[in-house]
């Protein structure tokens, strides 16, 4: 509802001009490590996001392991800042390292 006589005109926006907006807070992608070892050693990866976040995001898991090799303890998945994320992936005894997981992020306000 408006005050007056004249109605504002309408804002039309792209579906790719609308899709950007969202992306700056909130994008799925799944996490997907691989790599040699010869040890017990962790290793990093770094992506950036599809767009730029409006703020640092939260960072979740959002299904279980759809497949793991040579994996010790939980890989760790860090926001590093509004367009950069960070996974660490330690690796058993040695050799393959594999490991694919969902994962979500979020800015919301």
């Amino acid at each position: 509802m408006e005050i007056g006589s004249q109605a504002t005109n309408f804002e039309h926006r792209s579906y790719g001009e609308e899709l950007a907006l969202c992306q700056r807070y909130y994008e799925t992608g799944v996490a997907d490590f691989r790599s040699g070892s010869s040890g017990a050693e962790s290793f990093v990866s770094s992506t950036k996001f599809i767009r730029e976040m409006r703020a640092i995001p939260t960072t979740a898991y959002t299904a279980a392991a759809s497949a793991t090799s040579n994996v010790s303890g939980t890989p760790s998945l860090v926001a590093l800042s509004t367009n950069t994320l960070r996974l660490t992936v330690a690796s058993a005894a040695g050799g393959d390292v594999y490991y694919v997981r969902n994962f979500s992020l979020s800015a919301e306000v």
